[in-house]
């Protein structure tokens, strides 16, 4: 039966742990940490309160040196975070496998990039999208500024002014979904976070994202963008961006709403 996944001896290098995922070793190591019953007992015995013996080293209690497919050998090297005794105080900061999670300004920068290059790439959708959009401003403006205002007329404007704005927005949310989960899936990371050093994982393991993961990620945060052109849902839908990204202020695991739905993190690259 293979051990459960968690931080272990390293096999080979004595001040290490390795993190084992339940099949094998992976690459993922942390310096090892005394925690605090290793001090306790060190400070007994330094006293003769005890005498116990140390259990061996790490190369006898794994076997021949390599990895190999050897497992942990049973629950005595067991550490469900590097660094045991500082794990309460660290909650949040890592994946569990010990992986660093971003800060939310880094985050909030990395985002800010993504938004300006979906801002160029939207002003150069225009022609596609809403072709007459810029002689609708003008026509717009020049009756605004006329002495004998047509209402008419004007309401007439603002009325395919509106549909060529939602028109173009709803290309501009596509193209962002779009963006959003092809970078994810090849890269795990959108330009902006290449940028900033972050990049986007699953939470409880290692390798890149698939596609469902990558759709579900940017479904959330760009999807009630579609939704901008129905009066009134439009507004409320518009709040769920802001609400998604503050989110990581008060989440215990660092988490957007749509790192929830995608059960993903942002890390820093190591």
């Amino acid at each position: 039966m293979s051990q459960q996944p968690g931080w272990y001896d390293d096999p080979q290098e004595s001040d290490l742990l390795r993190y084992w995922d339940g099949v094998q070793w992976t690459s993922h190591t942390s310096p090892r940490q005394r925690n605090l019953g290793q001090t306790s007992q060190a400070r007994e015995q330094s006293q003769g309160f005890g005498n116990q013996t140390s259990g061996g080293s790490a190369e006898q209690s794994y076997g021949a040196t390599g990895y190999g497919n050897q497992q942990p050998m049973g629950a005595r090297g067991y550490q469900p975070m590097p660094g045991a005794n500082f794990e309460q105080a660290n909650a949040g900061e890592t994946t569990p496998d010990g992986q660093p999670i971003s800060g939310w300004w880094r985050r909030f920068f990395a985002r800010l990039v993504d938004g300006i290059i979906l801002g160029v790439l939207s002003l150069v959708l225009i022609p596609i999208a809403a072709p007459d959009l810029m002689d609708t401003f003008d026509d717009f403006f020049t009756l605004l500024s006329d002495s004998t205002i047509d209402e008419t007329r004007v309401n007439a404007v603002v009325e395919t002014l509106a549909v060529q704005i939602g028109r173009l927005s709803l290309v501009s949310a596509v193209l962002s979904i779009i963006y959003e989960a092809v970078f994810l899936k090849v890269s795990s990371a959108t330009p902006g976070k290449m940028l900033l050093g972050l990049r986007v994982r699953l939470r409880d393991q290692p390798g890149p994202l698939g596609w469902s993961t990558s759709a579900i990620r940017a479904l959330i945060w760009h999807g009630p963008s579609l939704l901008g052109i129905i009066p009134l849902l439009g507004n409320i839908a518009g709040l769920i961006p802001i609400v998604n990204g503050l989110w990581p202020l008060w989440d215990a695991k660092n988490q957007s709403l749509n790192d929830k739905g995608a059960k993903t993190n942002v890390v820093r690259k190591a």
